[in-house]
């Protein structure tokens, strides 16, 4: 294979994995293509965030997450809300999401296992704490699942592609970390 068909390969990867991370959170592939501003800050997000993390010194991981976050939600969101983490009570099903005052310690405590991660169960485990901590008003599955493959591909590890179709396995993944790991959010 050469550079040319390996990059539409991972090209194609990237889309298919977009669409499944918008698809996860309700938005269609075929009312939010390739067009869409979901598809596009998506892209621009995972595509910041993967530099970022190949490049950069992962201690600067929380400001990686925020700038992603920008990126994902930039003229979808409120100003104030795009790339800030949530000033208010947040509810994911019958979860409720840790008080305001949690979140910039939780997601410190995020780092530091960010900095220590060496297995795809690790990635794992600060996919499920970023999702446990849910920082942001909205596009909280979408940057975790950004971060999660960052993650996998900054170790040399295959990244993955979260089908919509297993969304509530996925959500029950999530569930069942949350239930295994409740010191996770005492501060």
């Amino acid at each position: 294979m050469n550079n040319e068909q390996f990059a539409e390969v991972i090209f194609e990867q990237i889309v298919e994995f977009i669409f499944n991370s918008n698809e996860i959170e309700g938005y269609s592939r075929h009312d939010y293509g390739k067009n869409s501003i979901h598809f596009k800050n998506h892209f621009n997000a995972f595509d910041y965030m993967l530099k970022a993390f190949c490049s950069e010194n992962l201690k600067n991981s929380e400001n990686i997450i925020l700038s992603t976050h920008g990126y994902l939600t930039k003229n979808l969101l409120h100003d104030k809300e795009s790339g800030f983490y949530r000033n208010c009570k947040v509810y994911v099903g019958n979860y409720t999401a840790p008080e305001i005052y949690m979140i910039k310690p939780l997601m410190e405590k995020l780092v530091v296992k960010i900095l220590s991660a060496e297995t795809e169960e690790d990635c794992w485990c600060i996919h499920d704490a970023f999702e446990t901590i849910h920082p942001f008003v909205d596009g909280n599955g979408r940057t975790g699942r950004c971060l999660l493959n960052a993650m996998l591909i900054k170790l040399d590890l295959s990244p993955v592609i979260i089908q919509a179709d297993d969304r509530f396995v996925y959500y029950e993944n999530i569930n069942i970390w949350r239930k295994k790991n409740p010191n996770f959010l005492r501060v």
